[in-house]
């Protein structure tokens, strides 16, 4: 294994997983029927139409 060559590649494969990641979350909250709902209150932005937590 060469020092050089270790931190791209796990940087690539680190993003990679991250986006992957990223877009199954994304899949799932679209798929679901409260999505916007969901998304809000995931993001604390609107506070004020009552979260089902």
């Amino acid at each position: 294994m060469d020092k050089k060559g270790d931190a791209p590649s796990f940087l690539l494969i680190f993003g990679a997983f991250v986006i992957i990641l990223f877009v199954a979350v994304s899949l799932f909250f679209i798929i679901r029927q409260d999505a916007a709902q969901s998304l809000k209150c995931s993001l604390g932005l609107f506070q004020a139409i009552g979260c089902p937590r």
